[in-house]
């Protein structure tokens, strides 16, 4: 079975790149929605990122 899990994110990136690796697994989806009014740089996380199962949304 499948699991997706959505994640709202402000701040605290180091704390969003752990949960990230914690929750990597082939059978889990992350959505990951980054504030637009958040510092947190989306390039920088795809830099970092080794779970393909991850997708990133962000409001302009």
């Amino acid at each position: 079975m499948k699991v997706a899990y959505l994640i709202i994110a402000h701040n605290e990136f180091t704390h969003l790149l752990k949960l990230i690796e914690t929750l990597n697994h082939p059978l889990i989806d992350l959505y990951i929605h980054i504030d637009s009014k958040s510092n947190i740089n989306i390039d920088n996380f795809l830099t970092q990122i080794k779970n393909p199962n991850v997708i990133f949304y962000r409001n302009v």
